[in-house]
């Protein structure tokens, strides 16, 4: 099992996906309509990553999917456009701590 999947009751993976290339006036809604119609996959959350100072999009995301078999989500995604953009999808690495937070001990 990869690091960012769980199993949920009905042995669905959740897996947090990162999605690349988004386009900078796409929404949340966007994304997950995209997903859920096109690659027929349950979308639990989509975070658009901002910028800190003027709140704009930095073209990229992570989604939380339900899916049986993520690889093959992830095999067949190259095929996902939106607003004319071709998406990348691959599964999300591990969060690294910036330099100024907290270490747990």
């Amino acid at each position: 099992m990869e690091g960012n999947e769980f199993v949920s009751d009905s042995a669905e993976k959740i897996s947090s996906i990162y999605i690349g290339n988004v386009p900078w006036k796409a929404s949340p809604d966007d994304i997950s309509m995209l997903l859920s119609s096109q690659a027929n996959v349950q979308v639990k959350d989509v975070r658009i990553v901002k910028e800190k100072a003027t709140g704009r999009s930095k073209g990229y995301a992570f989604v939380d999917i339900v899916n049986k078999d993520p690889e093959a989500f992830i095999q067949s995604a190259p095929e996902l456009v939106l607003q004319g953009r071709t998406l990348t999808v691959k599964y999300a690495n591990a969060r690294k701590l910036e330099q100024n937070e907290f270490k747990p001990l």
